[in-house]
């Protein structure tokens, strides 16, 4: 009994954890991470939006799938990263840094960015998975697996915790290098790369890779 749980628990894991290394919702948490959010916070936002994905969500994704085509899902998935990116990297092109601001309103502003991206780092963490998760492939292979497999607690705790550490993993690397890294090279970084992201669900719809 033992030894199927963990078998199980090994061969989901292991399954999600490949599938989703290095997607568009680990490189979301970078992102956010990079930008200053609480990590902490973050984190415990991610997990619990996959916690919620996963053992509540599958039933809402198998229901809208029979009202609306996944491709559809994909497409507005695509288009959003693709106007994330563009309208990011259009106001660093438009916008260029004052030079001339008082040294006290530069104290200020940062107490005040501080407080506000520390309070809503947890929700935006939670908000960012589960709209992104819910009716996504990993969400609908997690229960396939499930389906399918003898110990379904097993499944989906090793899905869970396969993609709670691919989040951790975004957060820590992104607060890591967003302390190397100048932001604004960051903000480049990260808005070519949503319109990358935004680009290559898209063309997935019409070209299958």
């Amino acid at each position: 009994m033992v030894v199927d749980f963990i078998i199980t628990f090994l061969y989901a894991f292991s399954l999600i954890f490949i599938a989703e290394l290095g997607d568009k919702t680990q490189l979301v948490m970078f992102y956010l991470s990079s930008k200053g959010y609480n990590s902490r916070l973050l984190i415990l936002g991610g997990i619990t939006g996959f916690l919620i994905i996963l053992f509540l969500g599958g039933a809402i994704a198998l229901i809208l799938s029979n009202f609306i085509n996944p491709n559809w899902i994909s497409l507005i998935s695509g288009l959003v990263f693709l106007i994330l990116g563009s309208y990011q990297l259009i106001q660093l092109l438009r916008t260029a840094r004052k030079t001339t601001v008082k040294q006290s309103d530069i104290t200020n502003n940062n107490q005040e960015n501080e407080d506000k991206v520390d309070s809503n780092a947890f929700i935006i963490g939670f908000i960012s998975i589960f709209s992104m998760e819910l009716g996504d492939k990993t969400q609908l292979l997690t229960i396939l697996l499930a389906s399918a497999s003898s110990n379904i607690i097993a499944t989906l705790l090793g899905a869970w915790i396969a993609l709670s550490l691919l989040a951790i993993i975004g957060v820590v690397a992104g607060s890591f290098i967003s302390k190397k890294v100048p932001q604004k090279y960051l903000d480049y970084f990260t808005s070519i790369l949503f319109i990358i992201i935004g680009l290559i669900v898209i063309i997935q719809i019409f070209i299958p890779l």
